[in-house]
């Protein structure tokens, strides 16, 4: 049996266009059960939200024990890799009594509305929070071995070291039987014990879904080492497997490390500091420079260098800025293109790329096929949605 305590929240999705009940506890319990066998999701659940999270339960087959609290919480999404805007604002959100759970192998997640105080003999943590990340310890939780899953800004807050590794590094020192794996998004992730480092690779997809794919990451953890007991450097490389096939198919059931393997996925080499990204895209209005601003924000999070005209180069006449916007162009071994509109100075950049040689991933949703008719017969690769453009992005590079 597994434990999970964890949220159960709204989560709303603007590009792509989602909605539902899941929050971290609720995905994880949903996609255990069909590996696991008996799940108990401890949750807080207010009045308003209980038929929503009793449907879950009902749907998926896990055993939910909850926790009144006083109001039902939302995450939204502008892009699913975009940082929720929460409602209610995180002031006005309660701290309720912490759930107490124990049990043989539990999944702990961050909550915003309380805190879970586990006592487990196999214990994964995720603190599932950008803002201040809980160390384990510090509600009186107790395991005999720990594997903390976290994000880079999360080990960051939870070692308070420089960086991610140095941190992770240091709390293995400091906390026996602990392991730390440092997410990296499109980089993979590193699985840091007292003893050793190790880089898992992250494996492409076609298409990027990037909310709860932590979540799902995390969760095949608790069952491949927590409930499986395997090797923790196995267990992190079908977690990263399983979270991809979930970024490409949303399919929250897991499935064992002998079907992922025959899904195809490949594994993605390091990306090399020295790669760079052009961003090719209008600046012009408001709405334009946003997604130029966002865009850059989200390729520099993917440890990827960015030329980007308006940033680099800055706005004026043609025949000042078009040769230093062409002499980064030739620098680049990867061009991001926001091409809906079809701005002209786009299209040419797009061009001059493929002239030589470089590799073009276009973010378009709005342009017919009959539009896209050059960018396509040239070669270029259409994105649908901004999280698939990054990650693509990221995967690319010239030759």
């Amino acid at each position: 049996m597994i434990h999970v305590a964890g949220g159960l929240y709204i989560e709303t999705c603007m590009d792509p266009s989602t909605r539902g009940v899941f929050g971290s506890g609720g995905r994880a319990a949903a996609a255990l059960v069909s590996q696991a066998g008996p799940v108990i999701l401890h949750s807080y659940i207010s009045t308003p939200a209980l038929p929503h999270a009793q449907a879950l339960a009902g749907s998926f087959g896990f055993e939910l024990r909850r926790t009144d609290c006083s109001i039902a919480i939302q995450f939204d999404y502008l892009h699913s890799l975009a940082t929720p805007r929460v409602n209610p604002p995180l002031h006005k959100i309660t701290l309720h009594t912490p759930l107490i759970v124990d049990g043989e192998v539990i999944l702990r997640f961050g909550f915003l509305e309380g805190s879970a105080i586990v006592q487990g003999k196999r214990v994964v943590y995720d603190p599932q929070s950008p803002f201040n990340a809980e160390p384990f310890w510090n509600n009186g939780s107790v395991a005999e071995s720990l594997v903390i899953v976290a994000n880079e800004s999360e080990t960051i807050q939870l070692g308070h070291e420089p960086d991610a590794l140095s941190s992770a590094r240091k709390i293995t020192r400091e906390h026996s039987n602990t392991a730390v794996i440092v997410k990296m998004g499109s980089r993979g992730c590193y699985v840091v014990t007292k003893s050793d480092e190790t880089l898992i690779p992250a494996y492409q997809t076609g298409r990027v879904y990037g909310i709860g794919s932590g979540d799902i990451f995390s969760t095949a953890i608790a069952l491949c080492w927590g409930r499986d007991e395997k090797d923790l450097v196995d267990a992190a490389t079908f977690a990263s497997m399983a979270a991809a096939r979930y970024c490409h198919t949303r399919s929250l059931s897991l499935i064992q490390h002998a079907e992922l393997l025959k899904t195809g996925l490949s594994p993605v080499l390091p990306i090399d500091p020295g790669h760079k990204v052009y961003l090719a895209g209008p600046f012009f209005n408001i709405a334009q420079r946003w997604l130029v601003e966002e865009t850059r924000d989200q390729l520099m999070k993917q440890g990827l260098n960015v030329f980007s005209p308006l940033h680099d180069v800055g706005i004026g006449p043609g025949l000042d800025i078009a040769e230093k916007d062409l002499r980064g162009l030739e620098e680049c071994d990867r061009v991001l293109a926001l091409l809906d509109g079809a701005d002209l100075g786009t299209v040419f950049e797009i061009g001059y790329a493929r002239k030589l040689g470089i590799p073009v991933i276009a973010l378009v949703q709005q342009l017919t096929d009959e539009q896209l008719k050059m960018v396509l017969g040239s070669g270029c690769e259409i994105a649908p949605d901004l999280a698939t453009a990054i990650y693509r992005t990221a995967w690319s590079k010239k030759g």
